[in-house]
């Protein structure tokens, strides 16, 4: 009974560390591809944002569904 109620705090210890070393977004990303990608967006949000603030909702969503990069 005792291993049973081990199974998942062993599970949990294998896993999170997983998760962890995933690479995650990271600045400069475009940078040799396409050096003025993070600015032209920065410059295109901002200008959007300041048109209409209820814009942060449908970004979010859209970055959550992976739908930002082709």
């Amino acid at each position: 009974m005792k291993l049973f109620m081990m199974i998942p705090v062993i599970l949990f210890c294998c896993v999170f560390p997983l998760a962890l070393a995933a690479d995650g977004l990271q600045v400069g990303f475009y940078s040799t591809s396409c050096g003025k990608a993070e600015s032209i967006v920065e410059k295109v949000v901002q200008k959007r944002f300041s048109q209409d603030n209820s814009i942060t909702a449908a970004l979010l969503r859209m970055h959550f569904h992976d739908c930002f990069v082709r």
